[in-house]
Parts: structure tokens; sequence; C-alpha cells
């Protein structure tokens, strides 16, 4: 699960541990950039995480587009079909600029999705 914080609060984290461990569940908070929160089950990985989700929506793979700007989001370009790295992107990323799936963009953030969004033919269908 990944949530957008009203505001950054460095401080949710251990909050979302204890709310984890009060109900028995086998997650790990993951805290980015102070405004993205993301959720993840101990013994899955992000690109497992959203396996799971499409199969348990019946959503095609080829139906997820996966935006990564930042150094620890290379596995889930590599184990997606779609995805776009914005022109404003951490440097390790670069690495990834030979797979057939990553689309980067020449432009950053948003504009950066919106030009993977058209590459990936999302736009169009």
């Amino acid at each position: 699960m990944s949530f957008l914080l009203q505001e950054p609060d460095q401080g949710i984290l251990p909050l979302v541990c204890q709310t984890l461990q009060q109900h028995h569940l086998p997650a790990r908070p993951h805290l980015f950039q102070h405004w993205y929160l993301d959720v993840l089950p101990l013994t899955a990985s992000k690109t497992e995480a959203l396996r799971y989700i499409a199969l348990r929506w019946q959503l095609p793979l080829s139906a997820i587009l996966v935006q990564a700007s930042q150094q620890g989001d290379g596995e889930l370009l590599r184990g997606l079909p779609c995805g776009v790295v914005p022109g404003d992107h951490d440097p390790a990323l670069d690495s990834l600029r030979n797979h057939r799936r990553v689309f980067f963009a020449s432009t950053p953030q948003a504009w950066g999705v919106l030009e993977g969004l058209d590459h990936h033919r999302f736009l169009r269908r």
C-alpha cells in the first residue's frame, strides 16, 4: 500500500510500526522524500507486492506503469513490463537505459511521467 502524507512527518514511522505490530501484520513501512509512505509485506519486494495486487484485481501487468526516480526503485523497473524514469532521476538508475521496457524521459517529475504514459501508449488506450 502506498500513501501520500498531507504533511511531512518523520515521526509517523514509529507509529505505523507500532500499529502493524499491534495488529500482528508482518509488514514494514518505508518513508520516501518525507511525503510518500509505502507499507510492504516483510516477505515481499515492491515488485512482488505489485504483482500480487495485479493478480488480486485481475489487472494485466501491461496495464501498470511504474515511475522510478530514486536509487532503490531499480528493482521495480526490472520486474514489470512498463517503466518510466523522469529526467530528474537519480544517476544510479542510468544503468537501466538498455532495458527495452524502461523509458527515460527528457523532462522532470510529472512531465516525465506524461512522456512515459505516451511512450508506453497508455494515453492511446
